[in-house]
């Protein structure tokens, strides 16, 4: 693994580099076969660097988690599309085109769920506890709004959350199996270059679905 060899004095530049090396490195080797001292090193970091800004390891693994949830989909940028003066559909779209794209071309980020699923580590749990808290609930929140406004229901309904069920279970196999057997097996679905097919793709999947939804609770009502 290749590190930019940079020298960070300033401290929140050093913090993000620890992160970043410490995600590669979970990634490829695991918790248990990254050490602190290891991260330090390929960082230029002090040897103390990870205790310093995260706590101890088990903290910074917590960190990188949280760090590779996010760069799959922020909230900061799920709350940008939330306020937008646009339909709710126009932003289930704009959604699954970020979405698309980072799944299809993240690197470590995915890598380290896909090592957790197969080869889960002792700390995982603990770990995966902060990320649904800090990551996965507010950002399915903002999201069901989204859905609940498409199709004309609270978003706390669980046809709701059925609905965001449908429409990120794709999205959940394609960071769990490997791109080339996936792309083998269901020609057109995993490799980088049809990204903007894809996302075109899954938005008319999605639309279609939920107007199918939607047009089954008005019928229901009337």
């Amino acid at each position: 693994m290749k590190i930019q060899k940079t020298i960070r004095s300033d401290g929140a530049v050093t913090k993000e580099l620890i992160l970043e090396v410490a995600g590669r490195l979970f990634a490829e080797k695991g918790f248990n076969g990254t050490t602190s001292k290891e991260i330090c090193t390929l960082a230029h970091a002090n040897q103390a660097a990870v205790n310093y800004h995260f706590g101890g390891k088990i903290e910074l693994y917590q960190a990188v988690l949280i760090q590779a949830h996010s760069n799959l989909l922020s909230i900061d940028f799920l709350l940008r599309i939330q306020n937008q003066t646009i339909s709710a559909e126009k932003k289930l779209d704009l959604i699954i085109e970020q979405l698309t794209a980072n799944v299809l071309n993240n690197e470590w980020h995915i890598k380290i769920f896909i090592r957790e699923i197969f080869s889960p580590t002792p700390h995982f749990e603990q770990a995966m506890s902060q990320v649904v808290n800090k990551e996965v609930l507010p950002k399915m929140n903002i999201v069901k709004q989204i859905i609940g406004d498409r199709i004309n229901l609270p978003a706390d309904n669980p046809t709701v959350s059925r609905c965001l069920f449908s429409i990120g279970a794709p999205f959940i196999v394609m960071l769990v199996a490997r791109k080339d057997i996936l792309n083998g097996i269901f020609k057109g679905v995993a490799p980088k270059q049809s990204c903007e097919e894809l996302a075109t793709y899954f938005k008319l999947f999605v639309q279609g679905g939920l107007e199918q939804v939607s047009n089954k609770i008005t019928d229901s009502i009337e």
